[in-house]
């Protein structure tokens, strides 16, 4: 009787480990188009190269060893994700997938892996997908079209990062709990709609940015909804700024264009603040209790 028991303990010990345990982990160049699923643990740099397909499936979970990676494509030697090829990171609404570790260092959260770096590509989707607990959450550099909608990027030092990209929606997403909730560097079409961007240090910043669109988001508790820096043809409709320090600054030269049109403030310190000599086409904005319009 105690023999049997001890083996059904054994086995049921085994069967938790492997439901409760990551995969055995992987890294290096994808040769081929590959699917992942289920718990996954990837212990070094991932590289799709160009003309391969890295699809993840919906209810994936991957974590990344701590420390940093073997392999250091990028400059911070943490694990990443590093796409040359494209990606199809699509979960549900039931079945959202998860990336991302956490570290800590002096009993304070730090940043556990590096992100997913897009570095060329022609088309990649990232949906239903929670990001968080990374360097860069995701990171654009390449001539590739990127959609990101449906997903949750927080607890990253930069959620979404666009230097270089050919066209970037993101869409539908929520972005909280990080340094940078996005910031955009690049001179191509970005349109950011229907997000809500919420207890992050600044929202969205632009800098150096052009076509850039910012329409229909919700701003909210976060230092600074948006700040401007250097940047033109900017479009800023229709969004809901509350409970921010500031909704947005901007620090622009004269020459630059803003169109800042029917947003709503309401219970910022600050509406809307411009620094040197910017030029803002205010259009039929509303504020209410705010501070400082």
């Amino acid at each position: 009787m105690r023999k049997e028991i001890k083996n059904i303990l054994f086995w049921g010990i085994l069967i938790c480990l492997a439901y409760s345990s990551p995969s055995m982990g992987f890294h290096g160049t994808l040769g081929k188009d590959t699917t992942i699923h289920g718990k996954v643990l990837i212990d070094g740099d991932l590289v799709i190269p160009q003309g391969v397909i890295l699809t993840i499936t919906p209810g994936t979970i991957i974590k990344f060893t701590p420390g940093r990676s073997k392999y250091e494509v990028v400059k911070d030697k943490l694990c990443n994700i590093v796409v040359y090829g494209s990606l199809m990171c699509v979960g549900e609404t039931s079945a959202n997938i998860w990336i991302g570790t956490p570290a800590y260092k002096n009993g304070k959260q730090v940043a556990g892996w590096g992100g997913i770096m897009f570095y060329g590509g022609k088309t990649s989707t990232i949906q239903y997908t929670n990001i968080r607990y990374a360097t860069v959450g995701i990171g654009v550099n390449s001539d590739s079209t990127l959609k990101i909608q449906y997903s949750h990027l927080s607890d990253d030092e930069i959620g979404i990062y666009a230097k270089k990209t050919k066209q970037l929606l993101i869409k539908h997403s929520t972005i909280s709990h990080n340094f940078r909730g996005i910031l955009v560097s690049t001179k191509t079409s970005i349109d950011i709609k229907s997000n809500t961007l919420k207890e992050n240090t600044i929202g969205v910043l632009l800098k150096e940015a052009k076509n850039t669109h910012i329409i229909q988001n919700k701003s909210e508790e976060n230092g600074i909804g948006i700040a401007i820096i250097d940047s033109k043809d900017i479009n800023i409709g229709k969004n809901l700024f509350k409970h921010n320090v500031w909704g947005i600054a901007v620090s622009n030269s004269k020459e630059n264009y803003l169109k800042i049109s029917e947003n709503r403030f309401m219970f910022n310190y600050i509406g809307i603040i411009g620094f040197e000599s910017s030029l803002i086409n205010s259009i039929s904005n509303e504020f209410q209790v705010n501070s400082i319009a």
